[in-house]
């Protein structure tokens, strides 16, 4: 896939570390950042999910 002209974009996602639950509202936001994503415009590596600042 990695030599493959039409490869496809990826986020990442990190959630529930600590042992603490991956909420509805949790997937939702997941799902709205992905639906907005438009190719390599993605803003960050990985987002963090859930956890405390």
């Amino acid at each position: 896939m990695y030599r493959s002209s039409s490869r496809p974009n990826i986020l990442n996602f990190i959630s529930g570390l600590g042992a603490r639950d991956t909420s509805i509202e949790d997937c939702m936001r997941m799902i709205d950042i992905v639906s907005h994503a438009k190719g390599d415009e993605t803003e960050q590596v990985v987002t963090w999910i859930g956890v405390r600042e």
